[in-house]
């Protein structure tokens, strides 16, 4: 909507929620009815904080990224999601393949790789900031975790790409432009 710069919302909501809060892909079924999707993301709260999913959208992948483990945070080795990679469609059955969906994994796992090289540029304009809150101080997770069993049109399938040398996803990129005294 104008105006809006962006959007946060619950963890657990959506399936970027679900993705988050079960460390899983989670992905429209290969056959499933758009219906059966709607039905899900009422379930999951979709619509409760975050704007309506466009009625053309018919399926939707989330991919976890997972990080190396916080044991500040009482955190699982492997369990750790530094972000998610959102996908939709408004093709049916688009992330209802596995060989397609590893190679999507495949890609992001490969990007995640390379990101520890990004910020060895000649003028190191490129880094990856840690967060204004330690990570020892962020508030524990209280949200529900969703159950996979009650879906009609989603499922949680595949192992995510794991970034085990990011303890965070938050680039930032300068480009100062070098200036002379006359």
């Amino acid at each position: 909507m104008k105006g809006r710069a962006g959007r946060t919302f619950p963890s657990s909501n959506g399936t970027i929620g679900a993705a988050f809060t079960l460390g899983q892909v989670v992905r429209t079924r290969d056959h499933a009815t758009h219906q059966e999707l709607i039905t899900d993301m009422e379930a999951l709260s979709l619509d409760e904080a975050s704007q309506k999913m466009a009625d053309a959208v018919a399926s939707v992948a989330a991919i976890p990224i997972l990080g190396p483990a916080d044991a500040d945070l009482g955190q699982e080795a492997g369990r750790n999601v530094v972000g998610v990679l959102y996908l939709d469609s408004y093709d049916e059955g688009a992330f209802g393949e596995d060989d397609m969906m590893r190679r999507v994994i495949e890609m992001a796992q490969t990007f995640f790789d390379s990101l520890p090289r990004a910020s060895h540029t000649a003028a190191a304009r490129i880094a990856n900031t840690e967060f204004w809150v330690h990570a020892s101080q962020r508030p524990g997770t209280s949200s529900p975790v969703p159950d996979p069993d009650t879906w009609q049109a989603l499922e949680a399938v595949l192992e995510p790409p794991t970034a085990d040398h990011l303890r965070q996803i938050n680039f930032d990129f300068s480009d100062f432009t070098p200036v002379e005294d006359s």
